[in-house]
């Protein structure tokens, strides 16, 4: 195993140098780094191991943290996000049913529903688990939804929110607490806000803690624009986000080619279709859009436009761009993912702009395979890209306050035509130059390197132009010790790679020279962390104004208006933003970097009143603006791709180096160019990432590279040869003759397909007489035959010893013998073993002991049989003797069987035979013929029976005058017109810049190595690499802290100037191995140095430095090592250390550490938990204490299962040592366990390793103020009152009635303690009454876990993991613990020294109270997103299940329980807590546990056993709980402390320690009531208040928060417990009553409200008879979180807004008085089997609304009433408005009343509805509202409305106008009231004129008769005789 490993080399000498400087300067000089600053007369005030100056050589990534989001691991990890939903306001509709839906990528969960209110009260809590890559998980939006539920139809959406979870990770401690969301609807254009939701959310990884958002409720008058996620000034507005997609190019083939193959069967000159199809695809916050498709092209055009519907300020990170390709049959392959952050885009909240610009994309290796793409999974854009897959041309801008017409839309010309300026090109020159390749792995094929940027270079895609992007293939060489290098001697190879791209360099000049800057700080940082105290101001000081000066400068270089030096076309929207806030941040860091120097001047001044930061708080603000700084160097549009270095081997990718193109690029200016832009730089080039979890990181190691790399202009290139440490440029046009062997004869005219003369890869016919210099080129020499310089190494060559082998092949038919005598020899690949000839012709069949040995060999033993893989006798069988598949048993159907034999030969040492040797490798030089059995190789030098082809290499050297034109080198030939070709480049040197080397490692010691074995130990040993060397040390066995004091030497050829070299130091490597005889050995970790230079050795000596050892990514120890590189002058080998055998040598004394006689002492006090070993328990162990290689052991323990505490009185082992005088090369101290098994036998059970003495050094001068006493005869330390049976603590007793009706009970004292402001009793502090302590955390973090006097070892079997960031893996899990007290002080003062007083080793039995209040954040368990949680308490053997408590449907259980346990220590020192899932049907399931050392609490001098509380009461809620007064408290205190006893003066003052302390100096006039005797109350106010010599304090009374854990998700808080807990000493006398904590009982209240009158209601109908106003008025109301709703009867027909009701609601609830809470119990659903219990404050919602027959009714007004902080009513109907209301008051001052309190009230409240407008006036309500208790319900009953018993107060019939009816069922009430009302004179004009129309019409009809008979009896009377 071995790891591609991060550099972390140990930088020497450095030296800053300003901006002016750099400008003023040549432009050779390199980027300047820090000088170190001398130390050495505050050496021992620094607590630092580590390398004091460190740096990264590359790009690689620093050491990981959980910090930030770039830093989190590359893997799949375990996250939690907790959503706390706590309360919605002013929420948009009527009767709302509000639910809230959260959903975090595709998990989608809810909380329950709360009826009938706008305002609603929620407090749960949403558990989300994921198990991701980090960046995946950053990138999920979390989209909150407030809904108003509907039975049958669809739930209406009222509002919704949403942004990614990296915005909340990326805040402080990774959190939002408390915060308001804004909701709004995402399609209203007006963007109007729907409500209020108030949440906070934890986003937790392995090893984070969550921060508590306490459950309060809101006031009405809350402030919510103050505390809104984004801030009130940012007002979340509609907006559209256009993102223009114009075009793509450099696409990768995605189809396979099989049609276009056909075509040109019947087509030759047929245009081949590009074979890919590509879209484009964007997401953003859960918004996605894609383009159209564009069939066969690799260089499509889109020019489309996608709208996304967004609202602004956006709370999303990134924007996710996808290539993908379209496939008809299968599902769509992906190219390529960019992700866009859009705080890169968006400087100063502007809105997103971006563009247009390039962005490209990276992913798998382009080359396209018919059987897919190995390496898909890099396309996602998780893991890093290994290859150039396109580049998209990408434009985004934001249109505040417009959503989109359309989501598509084509782009218009001119936007296309605007973007043609961009689109200029310039041509660009990559320059490489190899100087060394080593550290290689073994390969069998050739190896070469490729550089490329973008597509350019890439060799082999056979899309892109051929380009002198590759270095020769060459075979790797064995460096004769442990690595393989390619051996470029004296021509280094170099590649140019010519690109063309966009003219960019005035962004990334920008960037560089920020970044530059950055590095230079934080370089000065580093060395300021391990500078003295005594010169830390004056350091500080010259660091803040070497800052200013530099930021100062780099203002001056950014202008406001636009980026320096870019042109003016060039220049968009974006580049001019961020120069504006670059600028502005430079100049804030500027005036930050100023306060920071203010304040330090008045450190200097001695000004303590105005100083209020220490020195790592000076270090942290000056890191944190050069954190800003670093941000500022980000550019977001550098469209130039990254450079990409691959090693190929055989023409396949096996590992790459990816460079950002910004580090290399070049400038005129030397301070804005590259940091490695022309630096010789170290690579360790690794293999693609791997797609599973355990590899991710790309673990194994493929070679290192030492590169000159160069980017900029074509026209600047010339400048990248003056950065070569030497040498010069050597240009060679290449040739290979070609043969194959015909008829036994080599012949160049009969190879077919193949030229007799081309080039390397035989495509290409190149005749030597068809070559032609370029224009401005001529020949310097005549062709040469020059083979490659690795073609004549064998196998064998660098090793001293090689093993021949060969095979024996037998035959046989099918079930008849074997053939022996028929036996012949092959080799491995089944070839006859033949006699090479140095001539043409046929060999001789040979046996295996005619192979004769190579000169320069000689045999070392006879041939002998492998029988490793075979049967007995070593042979294999198979179906055919040149069969691939050997197996090792026999079977029918074999025909064949081989086995393979061996035989050593050693190199031999004669000079003689070496030079014969020598001359024959000559004479293959010298004929150059490179022979294989086939035309694509692989070649070697002797010909064998097998080869039938054969090549060698021609060289010819060109010359020019003018270096420039290497640009256009091109070789011109008849018949290949056209085809372009390139040459060989070199950096070649002359003999006399070769220089010899020496490298001299001092490899002292390492410590805290990574264990192998399972008895947590290895073998180590330090392979050392520079260049093409490399050698080892000593093996150390059975240790994981290996002390080699060894100088290994390392002689090393190094071409280059010495000054060069001097600069820029080449890598020294250091690879540590754990020695393995049984097979390879295994890789422990890699470390880096860089050694300093010395070309006259008049140079003082170097310093040891502790070096980090990483392996897979993590810290895997420490090396105190140091290199030194001397120039070789011939008088090295005078001045060498002395010697060790066999030809070793030790380190110098003038580099070795000083060191001083000191003693060890451990107490061995006892083992803890251990776990079986090899099966069986560990039951007699014993301690062994090694350091530097001396060690000694301690007594057995006898049965660890009765005690496991070592016998003895004083269990001391003491060890004397030499240990350095400087605490930074303090040696490890090993702290090994092993057990005494069966016939005195001893195992190694585990080990502890210390890597650092400066902890336990003790100060040996005697103090008065000691912690620990002299260890002599007296008595040890008293846990305990011994035999204090008489004690007696007056405690009152307390009637349990008078305690029940107290004012304050314990609850009271809890939430005033944790600030709970709801729940909390103001006058209990108004009152003086003592508050607890209250411990965020556990308890023993606050007092250093209690190891004071006992210190847990943690013991492993293999090595402890050193990464508390990342979560322990099984291997690394402690097999148990080993208690003591160790010390390290120096020998001569062990007599005088003072060491601890222990206690008695024997078991002690406890009384043990375990105090749980609450749980808080448990995880859910239940589907529903619930718990019903339990406590179960385990110690020992023994278990305590409370089951039958469980708490039904609780996140945030509230248990009340005290657990009284009697138990033994040590048997029972560990206390586990377990928090369980009540399930009905199923196990129950495991929430969290935390656990407790009960023995570190009861031992521990900070006396944790019982708080003190703040003050001495004999009764009330303060009442003292412990078994001691104060003053044997006091006592004992100055006893163990060795302060003087105290003399008392009375009982109010008291002389101790010449002090004197007097009882008015902490008590005022006003005495707490329930306070105790005086002289107690004085002792306890010295015992909490003074601060003793050391800091010594003892616990006080507390509550300690503790974190439960779960082994499924490992390092993430489950939850936390609210406890303390409380020991009591059996035999410590009479124990005091616990307190009791029980859970507060709700009471049952009556709310009584009389609903008398409405006025002034709004008339929201109009009636269709008379058309005129009114309304049918009805009043409803509802205690929130019930069901419950009454309403009156309805007035009908209310012409004025009044209405008459005299109805009375009666509602009924739990209350608890002293939380103001109320209590609500019911079922959730239906199917629910337990009653969920929730607590809400108690508000009364009381509406008005207007009856409808048949429509629903409408909606008129609503008030909502706090009971506890409802507003006074108003005397009148007149008086009544909205300012009564807290919430709509135009001022401050509203007069509410705690109708708690009051008990009644009567009077005159307004309702309101809520408008576009605002809140308006509908209507006033005359209400009488009366609370009563239970008892007073039962004296003054009364019934719901009008019914019976209609009393308390009696409520008649509403003196309603007779027009209150119902129409449809009073008809004649209608017709009087209503008709006959307003229609009474109609209706009496229509009768009358009815009745005379009747009388006309009558008498119209009777008057023609009447005439008649009236001229009849007229004329009989006038006429009678007639």
């Amino acid at each position: 195993e071995v790891e591609a490993p991060p550099i972390r080399p140990t930088v020497r000498k450095k030296s800053r140098v300003s901006i002016s400087s750099l400008t003023r300067g040549s432009e050779k000089q390199s980027l300047p780094t820090s000088q170190p600053i001398d130390e050495s007369e505050d050496e021992n005030e620094s607590n630092s191991t580590i390398a004091t100056h460190t740096q990264w050589i590359g790009d690689l990534p620093k050491s990981a943290t959980f910090s930030n989001i770039a830093n989190m691991p590359n893997k799949p990890t375990d996250f939690q996000l907790r959503i706390h939903i706590i309360e919605a306001r002013k929420l948009e509709g009527e009767f709302v049913r509000a639910l809230v839906k959260v959903a975090v990528g595709n998990v989608v969960k809810e909380t329950s529903t709360k009826y009938g209110t706008n305002n609603p009260f929620w407090d749960e809590t949403l558990v989300y688990n994921f198990k991701e890559h980090p960046q995946l998980l950053m990138d999920k939006a979390v989209k909150f939804k407030v809904l108003n539920t509907r039975k049958i139809l669809k739930d209406a959406v009222i509002g919704s929110f949403e942004f990614d979870v990296g915005l909340a990770y990326s805040e402080p401690d990774h959190c939002f607490i408390h915060k308001w969301l804004l909701l709004t609807e995402p399609h209203d254009s007006t963007g109007k806000p729907k409500g209020f939701l108030k949440i906070s959310i934890n986003v937790l990884g392995p090893g984070m803690d969550s921060t508590p958002s306490p459950s309060i409720c809101s006031p009405d008058n809350v402030d919510i624009e103050s505390n809104l996620l984004r801030p009130s000034r940012a007002q979340i507005q509609p907006a559209t986000l256009h993102v223009r997609i114009f075009e793509a190019s450099d696409l990768p083939q995605m189809d396979p080619a099989y049609f276009n193959k056909f075509k040109k069967l019947f087509n030759p000159q047929a245009t081949p279709k590009d074979l890919v199809d590509p879209y484009v695809t964007l997401s953003i916050a859960g918004h996605h859009g894609k383009t159209k498709v564009i069939w066969n092209d690799q260089d499509p055009q889109w020019n489309q436009q996608l709208n996304m519907a967004i609202r602004f300020p956006l709370f999303s990170e990134r924007i996710r761009f996808q290539l993908k390709d379209k496939d008809q049959t299968t599902a769509d392959d992906l190219i390529g993912t960019y992700f866009m952050k859009l705080s890169q885009i968006s400087p100063n909240d502007h809105p997103p702009t971006f563009g247009p610009c390039f962005v490209n994309f990276y992913g798998s290796p382009r080359e396209f395979s018919d059987l897919g793409d190995a390496y898909e999974y890099l396309n996602e854009g998780v893991l890093e890209g290994v290859a150039y897959r396109g580049r998209l041309l990408v434009e985004v801008t934001t249109s505040v306050g417009v959503l989109p017409k359309e989501k598509y839309e084509e782009i218009k010309p001119y936007y296309i035509k605007a973007t043609k300026p961009f689109l200029k090109k310039c041509r660009y020159k990559l320059c490489c130059a190899f100087l060394s390749a080593s550290m290689i792995e073994p390969f069998e094929d050739t190896v070469e390197f490729e550089v490329s940027i973008g597509n350019y270079g890439y060799k082999l895609d056979e899309g892109v132009c051929p380009q002198m992007s590759s270095t020769p293939p060459l075979k790797p060489m064995w460096d004769g010790n442990e690595y393989y290098f390619l051996p470029w001697m004296d021509k280094k190879p170099v590649v140019m790679v010519d690109s063309e791209w966009e003219d960019c360099n005035y962004r990334i000049e920008t960037a560089n020279l920020l970044e530059n800057i950055t590095e230079r700080l934080e370089i000065q940082l580093a060395t300021l962390k391990h500078v003295g105290k005594k010169r830390f101001e004056h350091k500080l000081s010259a660091f803040l104004k070497s800052a200013c000066c530099e930021l100062e400068e780099a203002v001056n270089w950014l202008k406001p208006t636009k980026p320096p030096t870019a042109p003016p076309s060039l220049s968009n929207a974006l580049d001019n933003l961020l120069s504006e806030h670059r600028h502005c941040q430079l100049l804030a860091a500027i005036k930050e970097l100023g306060s920071i120097g203010d304040s330090l001047s008045l450190v200097r001044l001695k000004d303590p009143s105005k100083v209020t930061r220490n020195h790592a708080d000076y270090l942290m603000e000056c890191r944190n603006v050069v954190a800003m700084i670093r941000q500022l160097a980000i550019e977001p549009q550098n469209s130039v791709p990254d450079a990409i270095i691959w090693m190929l081997c055989d023409n396949k990718r096996v590992a790459y180096h990816r460079i950002p193109s910004h580090h290399l690029m070049y400038s005129t200016q030397p301070e804005c160019r590259g940091r490695m832009c022309g630096r010789v730089q170290t690579f360790f080039l690794k293999p693609p990432p791997l797609a599973k979890e355990e590899d991710l990181e790309g673990a194994v190691g493929r070679a290192q590279l030492q590169v000159l790399v160069w980017l900029g202009r074509e026209e600047e290139h010339r400048v990248w040869s003056q950065n070569t440490p030497g040498g010069e440029i050597a240009v060679f046009a290449e040739a290979y003759e070609n043969q194959t062997i015909v008829g036994g004869m080599w012949n160049s005219t009969l190879m077919l397909d193949w030229p007799s003369w081309s080039d390397v890869t035989g495509k290409i016919s190149q005749p030597l007489e068809a070559f032609t210099p370029p224009l401005g080129w001529a020949w310097a020499q005549d062709w040469v035959i020059s083979p490659e310089v690795s073609m004549p190494l064998e196998p064998d060559d660098g090793k001293t010893e090689w093993k021949e082998e060969s095979f024996e092949i037998q035959e046989r038919f099918i079930g008849g013998l074997w053939q022996e005598e028929a036996s012949f020899w092959t080799t491995l690949l089944g070839s006859e073993v033949i006699q090479p000839l140095d001539g043409e012709g046929e060999g001789n069949t040979l046996t295996k002991d005619d192979i004769e040995c190579p000169l320069g060999w000689a045999w070392s033993g006879p041939w002998l049989v492998d029988n490793s893989n075979g049967d007995p006798e070593g042979w294999e069988y198979s179906t055919h003797t040149r069969g691939s598949q050997w197996v090792s048993s026999e079977r029918t159907n074999h025909r064949a069987r081989r086995r393979r034999w061996t035989r050593t030969r050693i190199l031999v040492s004669d000079s003689a035979v070496q030079e014969e040797r020598k001359k024959q490798l000559a004479d293959l030089i010298r004929d150059g013929w490179e022979y294989a059995s086939s035309k694509r190789g692989p070649f070697h030098m002797k010909r064998s029976y097998l080869d039938l082809f054969r090549r060698r290499r021609y060289l010819r050297r060109m010359t020019s005058g003018d270096p420039s034109t290497l640009t256009t080198v091109t070789l011109n030939f008849g018949g290949c017109k056209g085809k372009k070709l390139f040459p060989r480049l070199y950096l070649s040197f002359k003999d006399e810049e070769c220089h010899q080397y020496q490298l001299r490692g001092y490899i002292y010691q390492a410590r805290d190595m990574h264990a192998i074995s399972s008895s947590g130990f290895s073998d180590p040993y330090c392979v050392v690499s520079l260049g093409s060397k490399s050698t080892r040390t000593v093996v150390v066995k059975n240790t994981v802290t290996p002390v080699w004091d060894e100088t290994i030497l390392l002689d090393v050829r190094i071409y280059g100037n010495p000054e060069a070299i001097q600069a820029t130091p080449p890598l020294v490597t250091m690879q540590f191995r754990n020695k393995n005889p049984m097979t390879h050995d295994d890789h422990l970790g890699w470390a880096f140095c860089t050694p300093l230079v010395r070309l006259k050795q008049s140079a003082p000596p170097p310093e040891l430095e502790w070096t980090e050892i990483t392996r897979l990514r993590k810290s895997a120890g420490d090396a105190l090592v140091t290199f030194e590189l001397l120039l070789n002058n011939g008088s090295l080998q005078t001045d060498l250390p002395p010697g060790l055998p066999p030809k070793r040598y030790s380190i110098p004394d003038n580099i070795k550490p000083e060191v001083k006689p000191s003693r060890i002492e451990l107490l061995c006090w006892g083992v803890r938990d251990m776990k079986r070993f090899c099966l069986m328990a560990v039951n007699s162990p014993c301690v062994e204490l090694e350091c530097g290689g001396a060690s000694v052991r301690s007594n057995y323990i006898s049965d660890a299962s009765v005690n496991p505490n070592f016998p003895g009185p004083r269990p001391f082992i003491t060890l004397d040592q030499n240990i350095p005088v400087k605490d930074k090369y303090a040696p490890p101290l090993n702290i090994t366990l092993y057990d005494r098994r069966g016939f005195n036998q001893t195992v190694r059970v585990g080990v502890h390793s210390i890597k650092s003495l400066h902890d336990y050094y003790m100060d040996p001068a005697p103090s008065r103020f000691q912690t620990s006493a002299v260890r002599a005869t007296t008595s040890c330390v008293e846990l305990s009152i011994e035999n204090n049976t008489d004690t007696f603590i007056p405690f009152e007793e307390i009637d349990p009635d008078v305690q029940k009706n107290g004012k304050y009970d314990w609850w009271t004292k809890y939430y005033c303690s944790i600030s709970d402001t709801v729940r909390m009793q103001g006058s209990y502090i108004d009152e003086g009454y003592d508050l607890i302590t209250v411990y965020e955390h556990e308890l023993e973090k606050e007092f250093n876990y209690f190891e004071d006097l006992l210190k847990t070892f943690p013991l492993y079997r293999g090595n402890q993991s050193r990464d508390s960031s990342q979560p322990e893996e099984d291997s690394d899990q402690p097999i148990g613990y080993l208690k003591g007290y160790l010390k390290v002080y120096p020998s001569i003062a062990a007599r005088a020294l003072r060491l601890p007083l222990i206690p008695p080793p024997d078991p002690i039995t406890c009384i043990v109270r375990v105090y749980v209040i609450k749980g808080t954040d448990l995880q859910a368990q239940d589907v529903g997103g619930k718990s019903d949680p339990y406590l179960k308490l385990t110690f020992g053997k023994n278990v305590i299940d409370d089951r039958d408590s469980y708490i039904p449907n609780q996140l945030n259980p509230i248990f009340g329980k005290v657990y009284e346990m009697m138990l033994t220590i040590p048997l029972d020192y560990k206390l586990t807590i377990t928090v369980m899932d009540y399930d009905h049907f199923t196990a129950d399931d495991l929430i969290g546990y935390t656990t407790i050392d009960l023995e570190n609490r009861l031992l521990s001098r900070h006396r944790a056993t019982c708080g003190l509380p703040a003050s001495f009461s004999k009764r009330g809620p303060n009442i003292w709980r412990d078994n001691e007064l104060p003053t044997q408290i006091l006592d004992k205190f100055c006893k163990t402390h060795q302060l003087s006893f105290p003399q008392w003066n009375g009982d109010r003052e008291v002389c101790m320690d010449e002090r004197i302390f007097n009882l008015d100096t902490y008590e005022n006039n006003t005495v707490n009531p329930h306070l105790g005797a005086e002289k107690e109350r004085l002792a306890l106010h010295i015992l909490r208040n003074e601060e003793w010599d050391q800091g010594w304090c003892l616990v006080p009374e507390h509550i300690e928060k503790r974190t439960l854990y779960n082994p499924s998700q490992p390092g993430i808080s489950q939850g936390t417990l609210h406890m303390w807990v409380d020991i009591f000493p059996q035999n410590a006398g009479l124990i005091p009553p616990p307190v009791n904590i029980s859970v507060r009982k709700s009471e049952k209240f009556y709310l009584r409200v009389v609903v008398w009158n409405t006025y002034d209601v709004d008339l929201d109908e109009t009636s269709v008879v008379t058309g005129e106003d009114m309304s049918d008025i009805y009043v409803k109301g509802w205690m929130q979180g019930q069901d419950k709703t009454q309403k009156t009867d309805v007035h009908y027909r209310s012409m004025n807004g009044e209405g008459n009701f005299n109805w009375r609601f009666n509602f009924d609830f739990d209350y608890i008085c002293s939380e103001c809470m109320m209590v609500i119990k019911r079922k959730e659903h239906f199917y629910s089997l337990d009653k969920t219990e929730s607590f809400v404050p108690p508000r009364l919602t009381l509406q008005v609304w207007d009856n409808d027959l048949i429509s629903p009714d409408d909606f008129i007004g609503t008030v909502d009433f706090n009971l506890n902080n409802m507003p006074k009513p108003a005397t009148s109907s007149a008086s009544c408005s909205l300012e009564q209301l807290p919430d709509m008051a135009s001022t401050g001052d509203v007069k509410t009343m705690n109708l708690f309190e009051k008990k009644r009230a009567r009077g005159f409240w307004p309702v309101y509805s809520r408008r576009v407008d605002g809140p308006e006036l509908t209507g006033k309500l005359e209400l009488e509202i009366e609370l009563l208790t239970e008892d007073e319900h039962k004296v003054k009953p009364s019934g719901v409305g009008r019914d019976e018993p209609n009393e308390n107060p009696f409520l008649p019939p509403p003196n309603r106008p007779p027009t209150s009816f119902l129409w449809i069922t009073s008809p004649l009430k209608t017709c009087q009231f209503i008709v006959w009302k307003h229609y009474k004179w109609h209706i009496i004009t229509v009768v009358v004129v009815i009745f005379l129309v009747l009388f006309l019409v009558v008498g119209i009809f009777a008057f023609p008769g009447e005439l008649v008979n009236f001229f009849s009896t007229l004329t009989n009377h006038l006429l009678p005789d007639m």
